[in-house]
């Protein structure tokens, strides 16, 4: 059987490279013929090309999986040719993104291709319950499908209890502006904790207000993803709560999980799901809080280890790759109609 990937980015792009490209050796392995159509650049040549492209893979796939990317009046074409389409998206992009102006034409425009690609998808597969909910009534049927890790690569190495502890963040430098919200936090901290820990932080760029506190950037590479992530001891992940965080998946904190790093999250949307507060992980809303809950884990290594182990536990169960490889079968079988 083949499906065919249409993702929004290259494999660079985190959403297309967790929730389609690491995907597709397991897919081999189970029979599957997968094959991946990049996204095109932004001249009208280049989409005209990569419409043709996706019109004859549709054509002798037996499934098309389109991951976040909106098709315009492409997206007839393609369900003519391959009614067997599944919609997958990890984010509230029926919103701007945090910072960017979108005129309300343009945003009724977006929302009108949106629903409408959510309406003529055999199935829509999303990364958390909130956006379920928006696409119910929509779609004529709806999957959560989390964002995962492959454990086999996102694993803990050891680390020393006597190193000053590693406090990181990793991520677009769009979302620096959550951690800098904690810039007062750390400052605090380090006046309370001297050389006690490192603030880490691991992005494209910088940010542009760092904290009166010891502080490190490593620019981001997709090579050094994962060891960047194993030297951390705790990971962070500050969120305002609104529309937009809510239908964020909780992938960073999984990260964190997966290579026994501390989760210290804000309780926003699929973070209350995945982080289970004093079980895996913490929750943190407040400054006090965030101060609060760091300061305890900084100092005191055995209860960083305990709540590590319950989140490596939780990451195998059901944030892994192998744990959600044989729903996504299913599921592809399904809509081909050969389960």
């Amino acid at each position: 059987m083949k499906v065919l990937f249409l993702p929004a980015f290259g494999r660079e792009g985190a959403s297309s490279r967790f929730r389609v490209y690491q995907f597709l050796e397991p897919l081999r392995a189970a029979g599957w013929t997968a094959k991946v159509l990049a996204a095109p650049r932004r001249s009208h040549w280049s989409r005209t090309s990569y419409l043709a492209r996706a019109l004859m893979g549709a054509l002798g796939a037996d499934v098309v999986m389109l991951q976040k990317r909106l098709m315009g009046r492409g997206l007839g074409p393609l369900t003519r040719v391959n009614a067997r389409l599944i919609y997958d998206l990890d984010d509230a992009i029926y919103l701007p993104p945090p910072g960017v102006r979108m005129p309300g034409e343009a945003l009724a425009r977006m929302r009108a291709n949106l629903l409408r690609t959510a309406s003529l998808a055999r199935v829509v597969t999303v990364g958390n319950k909130h956006l379920a909910d928006y696409f119910t009534g929509v779609a004529r049927r709806i999957m959560i499908l989390p964002t995962v890790v492959d454990t086999e690569r996102f694993r803990p190495v050891p680390r020393s209890r006597d190193r000053v502890v590693v406090v990181g963040w990793v991520g677009n430098p769009e979302n620096l502006g959550y951690l800098e919200a904690l810039n007062v936090v750390f400052a605090t901290l380090a006046a309370a904790l001297p050389n006690r820990f490192v603030l880490r932080i691991v992005s494209r760029r910088p940010p542009r207000v760092l904290p009166a506190a010891p502080c490190e950037f490593r620019a981001w590479n997709l090579q050094r993803e994962v060891t960047e992530l194993q030297d951390f001891d705790i990971g962070i992940m500050p969120l305002t709560d609104d529309e937009w965080t809510r239908g964020k998946c909780g992938f960073k904190a999984i990260q964190y999980m997966s290579v026994g790093a501390t989760a210290v999250v804000s309780p926003v949307g699929a973070n209350r799901e995945i982080v289970r507060h004093g079980v895996n992980g913490l929750w943190a809303q407040t400054p006090d809080d965030w101060f609060g809950q760091l300061h305890r884990l900084i100092v005191d290594a055995g209860e960083r280890q305990r709540l590590a182990e319950a989140a490596l536990d939780t990451v195998a169960e059901r944030y892994s790759l192998r744990s959600v490889v044989p729903s996504l079968v299913a599921l592809l079988q399904d809509v081909a109609g050969r389960t």
